[in-house]
């Protein structure tokens, strides 16, 4: 690796001086204890970039990566993206099938109160997405919605959004973008 480039990679802790009130495994999924504990390391299933002077940056967790267009995406990345856009009070961002890229982002979106749900709001946040993003990590598919699923902590439920997805929910509008701009 030169040292101009960043690196990404899962974190991991070091087992040799087990942290205190690190768990002890899941219940039930010997399986999926082997493969966190795996070669005396605790594979955390986060994903960071290192940069070339050491730093680290968070950049989400590794099962909620997708590829789109042959690009691995961070949903994290697009939905700073999002939320910096004046009718986005909350988004969140997920994969969809997609004929063409296999996966494409799809964001749920909580439209601020001054900016009622539709195509008109839509179609300005897609645009923030395209003058800020390259167009394998545009967002193809906008649902309003008027809240996300949350965990007791706070952390958006992308498994229940997914499953939402999978299950073919039909509540939203819709504003699919030609691929590739």
């Amino acid at each position: 690796m030169r040292s101009s480039e960043t690196r990404s990679s899962q974190t991991a802790l070091d087992l040799t001086d087990r942290p205190l009130g690190l768990m002890r495994g899941y219940v039930g999924d010997e399986a999926r204890t082997e493969k966190a504990f795996a070669d005396g390391y605790y594979h955390t299933g986060d994903l960071a970039l290192r940069t070339p002077d050491g730093a680290l940056t968070y950049l989400a967790r590794a099962d909620d990566m997708f590829k789109a267009f042959d690009h691995r995406i961070s949903p994290r990345e697009l939905e700073d993206v999002l939320l910096r856009h004046a009718a986005v009070a909350d988004a969140a961002v997920v994969p969809v099938p997609d004929p063409v890229g296999l996966w494409a982002p799809k964001a749920y979106v909580v439209p601020t109160a001054d900016h009622p749900a539709g195509p008109g709001t839509a179609q300005g946040i897609l645009e923030r997405v395209r003058a800020q993003l390259p167009p394998e990590k545009w967002v193809r598919v906008i649902e309003f919605v008027p809240s996300l699923p949350r965990t007791t902590s706070g952390k958006v439920r992308r498994a229940e959004l997914r499953e939402r997805v999978a299950g073919g929910v039909e509540h939203r509008i819709d504003v699919r973008e030609p691929h590739g701009g």
